[in-house]
């Protein structure tokens, strides 16, 4: 057992650093957002144990620390956990004392100025980095009653969060999101929000949810809830704030950043399952495929629903496909892949590159693709993210698809999820994925093949793409509609040449 003496207070740790080394369980998962902030439904990050319950592999098992390491045999156990995580996966190289001396820094932001007092600067500290740390830790927590545990972690949040916009820490709350992520069942308002340059701006509201029928929009900034200023908040704060029991209200202060009008929105709360597909057979039998996540089984029922449109068609073949990802924030990494494979006769769908080469991988067509011959115009918009960009950076890479729309999103990169203890766990970017042409689309986007205008965005009538009875009113589904049928177009490969 350690003792440590700070200041004339004697504390004893524990030594419980290898508890959890032998239940190491690790997910891998694409997010969108910056960090993601679920208003009922942590959509974009997913689990990559697939439907049979295999691991895809993304990544080795983590090494969880050195048994050797002289600072965490029971003192500040959770923090130096976690430090040895993020220097081993995170996907940059960060050295120990880079991160220690960040998180000494940290400490200043997070407690008052008198509880700071003697805290001897890292930099000038004679001892090793780590007993440095441990010593700031102990003098803060002693001088101002903080629990030294919690507020090591707390300064390994800010850490974190200063290093990599989607990494973390993650309480029992969010924990249990990742796990209730992939059935499409939530309580909410239904819609996702990403922390971009210092605001909350919402990233994707989903179909047919409160959030969705209360007119709020891909971009819109969160300045308020329920009279609070989010300037400030954590993540875990801001959805603790948009928490509440079904049928409750929650009012919500929005900007529009085209206009930059400010408006107030009230939303009740409920109980949501979102359907993660659905389809139409328009006319001229061209089948309309609405994503709206990616979750478990929706490669599944992205086989049935093209099928079933098929069987309706006079000849029991589809002339094209309008496939929509408009707004649809991300999901489950394999079934966005397993999805690319049903169109694709060959190639790459995607791949991974983290900071070890051992760890990249790419991701290939099998060569099975019932519809590799499909036409296919896939509609993309700035709410288009994640595993729904995977999706249209491999079609597009095909000879008969064309991109319809605004630039996608851009969130091109993977985050593990590594428990530390019951109840905590970091969310670390440990890899980027490229799309099937190699293309590092982080902060770029999906570019459309033909790009529609700021203003036939803006005007869109979100509610006709809501409902299924009105899809044919909606423009950019018209302008799909046309290209297909055109009489230009006919069934060639090369069909969508001669449209430039």
């Amino acid at each position: 057992m350690r003792r440590w003496k700070v200041r004339g207070v004697q504390l004893t740790g524990r030594s419980n650093y290898f508890t959890y080394k032998n239940r190491f369980e690790k997910f891998a998962l694409i997010g969108i957002s910056l960090p993601l902030i679920l208003f009922g439904y942590m959509s974009t990050v997913s689990f990559a144990i697939d439907d049979n319950g295999v691991d895809w592999g993304l990544h080795q098992s983590a090494g969880v620390g050195d048994e050797n390491d002289s600072y965490s045999d029971g003192y500040l156990d959770d923090f130096f956990h976690a430090l040895n995580i993020v220097e081993k996966h995170f996907v940059k190289e960060l050295s120990e004392d880079t991160l220690l001396k960040n998180a000494v820094q940290k400490l200043v932001f997070i407690t008052p100025p008198y509880c700071q007092d003697n805290l001897v600067s890292i930099q000038n500290c004679p001892y090793d980095p780590r007993r440095c740390f441990s010593d700031s830790i102990m003098i803060v927590s002693t001088r101002c009653g903080y629990d030294p545990d919690k507020l090591s972690i707390k300064a390994m949040d800010m850490l974190l969060r200063d290093i990599d916009p989607y990494s973390s820490t993650l309480d029992s709350a969010m924990i249990n999101e990742l796990k209730i992520a992939s059935s499409g069942k939530f309580a909410g308002v239904g819609m996702v929000v990403g922390f971009r340059f210092g605001e909350y701006v919402v990233i994707s509201p989903f179909d047919g949810s409160p959030a969705y029928r209360a007119g709020i929009r891909a971009g819109d900034k969160l300045l308020e809830i329920d009279g609070v200023s989010l300037h400030g908040l954590t993540l875990f704060e801001a959805l603790k704030m948009v928490r509440g029991p079904s049928g409750s209200e929650v009012r919500f202060k929005i900007e529009d950043p085209l206009t930059e009008n400010i408006h107030n929105v009230k939303i009740r709360r409920t109980l949501i399952k979102a359907p993660s597909v659905r389809s139409k057979l328009l006319s001229d039998d061209v089948g309309y495929l609405r994503l709206v996540n990616f979750q478990k089984d929706t490669r599944d029922e992205v086989l049935k629903a093209i099928n079933r449109m098929r069987s309706a068609t006079h000849g029991g073949n589809l002339r094209g496909l309008i496939l929509d990802l408009r707004d649809n924030p991300g999901g489950l990494l394999n079934e966005a892949i397993r999805i690319s494979d049903l169109f694709l006769k060959s190639g790459a769908i995607t791949s991974l590159r983290s900071r070890g080469s051992k760890l990249n991988r790419e991701f290939l067509a099998t060569g099975a693709g019932p519809f590799g011959s499909l036409p296919i115009i896939v509609l993309i918009n700035h709410g288009t993210a994640s595993a729904s960009e995977i999706l249209a950076g491999a079609l597009q890479n095909r000879n008969n698809t064309l991109i319809i729309g605004r630039r996608s999103f851009g969130k091109a990169s993977v985050q593990d999820i590594f428990p530390i203890k019951p109840g905590l766990a970091l969310r670390l970017t440990t890899a980027h994925y490229y799309t099937a042409n190699g293309c590092d689309i982080v902060g770029t986007g999906i570019q459309p093949d033909v790009p529609v205008s700021e203003e036939l965005e803006k005007s869109r009538d979100r509610f006709a793409s809501a409902d299924l009875a009105r899809i044919g009113n909606d423009r950019e589904v018209k302008m799909a509609l046309d290209f297909l049928v055109s009489k230009k177009s006919g069934h060639s490969s090369s069909m969508f040449m001669n449209l430039f």
